[in-house]
């Protein structure tokens, strides 16, 4: 079996190898070793429903497990959603650290993220943007609370377009699909907004805690009665 491999990404042809392919974890792993096999074109070739643009990039990972990032936010920010689309894990992680802070621009894009994260997703609805430094008091910053919570989540920023509520206030959502948790805080100002989202956030954890220890409970109970 010839190791060359041609995919069809987005109607442009782009040549890579199984051996690329198959050597981390991904999306594309698992596409080139499914059963039944993956869908072709009419040449043949294995075809991908996605933009080629940064596939280049992705490819690059998969083959050295590093990539030189562009200096351009929006174009990292663009390979960390095909990141997360191929689901290479390591890319994820190195656009992460590049981003400094990472912006949702709509509710399309937010439903996005929210599905194709493989962890939870801690989003801060924000409202005015000079109002960074009345929440985030110095010596903090945004980044920094990123970076705080980048352990257990992806944290994203996205402006309040939520209709009723007034566009200067905060609030903040937590999303997990792995435990089924959706928590909404109510928006509301500054002098709250910190000390609130860092109470939210334990307890968050503190009940995925809990559902992971029943779920553990459960199955030891069901393999004690096979």
């Amino acid at each position: 079996m010839t190791d060359k491999i041609t995919l069809n990404v987005g109607g442009v042809r782009v040549h890579t190898t199984r051996t690329t392919l198959t050597r981390i974890p991904s999306w594309l792993n698992d596409l080139i070793t499914s059963h039944p096999p993956p869908p072709l074109d009419e040449y043949g070739y294995i075809f991908i429903d996605r933009s080629p643009k940064h596939i280049g990039s992705i490819l690059d990972y998969l083959r050295d497990g590093d990539v030189a990032l562009p200096d351009n936010q929006q174009h990292v920010r663009e390979i960390l959603n095909e990141a997360i689309y191929y689901n290479v894990g390591g890319l994820i992680d190195l656009c992460n650290a590049s981003i400094k802070i990472r912006i949702i621009e709509n509710d399309l894009k937010m439903l996005q993220i929210i599905a194709r994260s493989p962890r939870p997703v801690l989003i801060i609805h924000y409202g005015r943007m000079e109002d960074m430094s009345l929440i985030f008091h110095p010596p903090d910053t945004a980044s920094k609370f990123e970076s705080r919570y980048r352990k257990w989540f992806d944290v994203y920023f996205k402006q309040n377009t939520t209709p009723g509520i007034d566009p200067g206030l905060w609030s903040f959502s937590i999303h997990d699909d792995r435990t089924n948790v959706y928590t909404v805080v109510t928006a509301f100002d500054s002098n709250r907004f910190y000390t609130m989202i860092m109470d939210a956030v334990v307890r968050f954890q503190d009940n995925r805690n809990l559902l992971q220890s029943m779920q553990d409970n459960l199955e030891q109970e069901q393999d004690e009665d096979m």
